[in-house]
């Protein structure tokens, strides 16, 4: 949830130009819903969630994994994570999602 709040406070700070809060707030409520036992117990990193989106969300959410997994990878070595756990949520959900999501529109 980190990379979706990120998003939002980067678009809020740009002005939010390219209408991108509505869609990571949808992002991140989904994830929020589907990877928490209650409100403060995170489920298991290993156990398999499922959270309903549109294809556009799902595309969005996996085009901004991928920039800051690229963002983790400029960061200090030893010091700032790396982008790998981004990329893992990556493959994790990519895997999951049918033919042709990741395509445009």
């Amino acid at each position: 949830m980190g990379v979706m709040d990120n998003e939002i406070s980067t678009a809020v700070e740009d002005g939010d130009p390219e209408n991108i809060v509505p869609v990571a707030n949808r992002v991140r409520k989904a994830a929020a819903a589907s990877a928490y036992e209650t409100e403060t117990r995170q489920l298991p990193h290993d156990r398999l969630t499922s959270a309903e989106l549109p294809a556009t969300d799902w595309r969005y959410a996996v085009l901004a994994l991928a920039d800051w997994a690229d963002i983790g990878d400029g960061m200090t070595p030893g010091v700032d994570p790396d982008g790998s756990q981004e990329r893992e949520l990556m493959a994790a959900i990519t895997t999951q999602l049918p033919d042709g999501t990741m395509d445009a529109d």
